[in-house]
Order: structure tokens, then C-alpha cells, then sequence
């Protein structure tokens, strides 16, 4: 198969990216896109300097740091849950359920640098997405063998940043700016943010979240 082309995004994040989670350095090697009902995110490689592996969730604005966990019971069928459904990890965790938060019948469109695996033309990539308080956990269920990516949402400022895309060293630092009506790029629906911290937002006219 051909990889596909990357389509273009406002990410400051790219391929040379370094930054620190907990104490450790790391870089980013690779990233793969995933498309899904509204819209695109970006899933980043991440090689740490203690040799581990590990992937950097951006989507909505918001980040998460998760590893690959060996769960000692095999998570429910994709088909078998829904929202609120509470989930033992076995192994993956120490004490107490998750929570199921979110379903995604996503697409993985397109792939970048060094990977753990072959992207190819892309593939179907359902995931389910759960929370226990301030820990994320992700159950993938895109190949045969169901994997749980176990961690936790991140503040971007944590992360240290460096080597970002035009140099935003300043990401997760909104300018300030006098923001009057404007219309949703989707369907064209006027509507007014009433709060300028919003960082999303959802199109009152079509559904659509945006940035």
C-alpha cells in the first residue's frame, strides 16, 4: 500500500518535538492521523531517554501521555459496551474501575517517521476512550490482538515543549484578541463565543466541534 499524504492541521507539534513528562526526556520520532466524525487528531510517537516508548494524544486542544499496558483480563467486545460502563484493566492499573467516556468508529488515514507498525493505506481503528478521576486509559481494538494504552490527560505547559513547528514556544498561551460573531466553517451558522477562555466549542447549527 501507499501512505497516505498527511493532511495540513494547526498543530505546533512535529517529527524533532522534545519535551518532558515526569522528570524524562522525550522526543517525538513519528505520529500517526486519524480521521473521525468531527474531524482529525493526532497521535504522537514518543521515544523517552529511559528507552521507553509511548504516544502523546492531541485532540480538542487537549493532550495526553499513554503506554501500551499487558492487561491480565481481556477487555469486553467493541460491540459489548457503552457510555458508563465500568471496566476492570487487571494488571493495567492498580485499584478500582474505569469508566467508559467516549466511542470512536475511527479511521487511521495516514502515518509519519518511525512507528511500531506499518501504516500502509490506512485502516478502520474503533477505539474506546475511559477515565478514572485524573488517569486516561485507551482500548484499541483495531487489530487482532485488543490493546490498552493506560495514562493521563496532561497540561500542555507540563510538558516543556521544544522545537516546536514556527517555533509557537509559547504554545498553550492564547493570544488576546477582541472576537466579535463568526461563522461556523462547516455549515456556515453564525453564532458568538461569551467566554474567552473557551478552547472548543461546539457549532449550535451542525454539532461540529471546533477549535
Amino acid at each position: 500500500g501507499v501512505v497516505g499524504d498527511l493532511p495540513p492541521d494547526c498543530s505546533p507539534i512535529q517529527i524533532g518535538t522534545e519535551g518532558v513528562y515526569k522528570s524524562v526526556h522525550f522526543a517525538v520520532i513519528g505520529r500517526i492521523q486519524l480521521r473521525y466524525e468531527n474531524g482529525l487528531w493526532n497521535e504522537w510517537y514518543l521515544l523517552f531517554d529511559d528507552m521507553r516508548n509511548g504516544w502523546l494524544g492531541e485532540a480538542a486542544g487537549e493532550f495526553y501521555v499513554t503506554f501500551e499496558k499487558q492487561c491480565e483480563i481481556a477487555p469486553p467486545a467493541f460491540s459489548a459496551l457503552k457510555i458508563g460502563d465500568r471496566i476492570d484493566l487487571g494488571k493495567a492499573q492498580t485499584e478500582g474501575e474505569f469508566e467508559v467516556s467516549n466511542f470512536e468508529n475511527a479511521t487511521c488515514i495516514a502515518g509519519q517517521g518511525e512507528l511500531p507498525f506499518k501504516v500502509g493505506a490506512g485502516y478502520a481503528a474503533p477505539v474506546v476512550d475511559l477515565r478514572r478521576g485524573t488517569e486516561f486509559a485507551t482500548i484499541d481494538y483495531s487489530d487482532e490482538i485488543v490493546r490498552v494504552y493506560l495514562g493521563e490527560r496532561v497540561a500542555v505547559k507540563s510538558l516543556k515543549f521544544a522545537n516546536l513547528r514556527d517555533d509557537k514556544s509559547n504554545y498553550g498561551i492564547a493570544e488576546k484578541m477582541d472576537l466579535a460573531a463568526i461563522k461556523c466553517p462547516a455549515c456556515a451558522a453564525p453564532f458568538r463565543l461569551s467566554n474567552s477562555s473557551i478552547l472548543t466549542y461546539a457549532c449550535p447549527g451542525c454539532r461540529s466541534v471546533l477549535d
